[in-house]
């Protein structure tokens, strides 16, 4: 049987969606620390929307698609309705795959969202500082990614999945000690690192082996999207609402990731070993 496996470290070169969101954070973070107190974020806006459209036409125009892929279209239809992920005993894949989504967004939106915004408001820190603290963040995101890659194909999705939430819920804490520098610049790092990166190293090709061949695309990008709309814009809202009647944003964050987190584990412990199936 021709084995179609997923790799990681493969997805990280071929431009996966949330990395290269991963690398605009990191732009963003580095234009704002260069250019914010003369340029405005309206013109920062639109300069780091430059290298996103650089990339997307690359990646259009160079980068072919998988000749596993080209043969299973030139065999079944063309167009692969939703409804197909719920027959043919994929229901569970389908749902699984769509919670893993939804929570691992969770994980890391909250981050994305509210951190330089607590850096800001409650830390009282220059715009210098801010930016600082979301380089060290993203660029731990990014070294996360590649590392977190290697690992899962050496001790498995399911496994890299679990270490990386544990990390992630360990290092929540960075929110309520952000006026220490020491222990900020630390705590960001090291939640970078298995938020943003470990989690995230994984997320891509645990979803997509989910899925067959035939509604891998669809099955993928549709669990994607709706974790994208429920954990990525939601979780944020509901982050943002409770924070006064918790402590503040810092507890309010906290609370949510280290949350999020657990459930990470737990969902991940549902779901099988898939590092290394031969996928029809």
């Amino acid at each position: 049987m021709k084995r179609d496996t997923c790799r990681p470290v493969l997805i990280l070169k071929r431009g996966d969606p949330y990395v290269d969101r991963v690398r605009a954070f990191a732009r963003r973070a580095i234009i704002y620390r260069l250019g914010y107190s003369h340029l405005g974020w309206h013109a920062l806006f639109f300069i780091a929307c430059i290298p996103a459209v650089i990339v997307g036409i690359f990646i259009a125009m160079a980068l072919p698609e998988s000749d596993r892929w080209r043969e299973a279209r030139t065999n079944e239809q063309r167009g692969i309705p939703v409804g197909e992920l719920f027959v043919r005993g994929r229901a569970w894949n389908t749902v699984h795959a769509a919670i893993v989504a939804i929570i691992a967004f969770s994980v890391t939106y909250p981050i994305n969202t509210f951190y330089a915004t607590l850096l800001k408001q409650e830390g009282h820190f220059s715009p210098a500082t801010v930016a600082n603290t979301i380089i060290i963040l993203n660029i731990a995101g990014i070294v996360g990614n590649v590392l977190g890659g290697f690992v899962s194909d050496w001790i498995g999705r399911k496994w890299t999945l679990i270490l990386s939430a544990i990390g992630t819920a360990c290092t929540s804490i960075v929110f309520l000690h952000i006026q220490n520098a020491a222990d900020r610049d630390i705590f960001t790092f090291l939640i970078g690192f298995f938020s943003i990166g470990g989690v995230w190293s994984v997320i891509p090709t645990y979803l997509a082996e989910h899925f067959p061949t035939a509604v891998r695309s669809t099955g993928q990008g549709t669990t994607y999207h709706i974790g994208a709309a429920l954990g990525g814009a939601v979780v944020p809202l509901i982050v943002s609402s409770i924070a006064p009647s918790v402590g503040g944003l810092a507890h309010a964050m906290t609370y949510s990731v280290a949350i999020a987190s657990i459930l990470v584990i737990g969902v991940a412990l549902l779901w099988r070993e898939s590092k290394g199936e031969a996928l029809e």
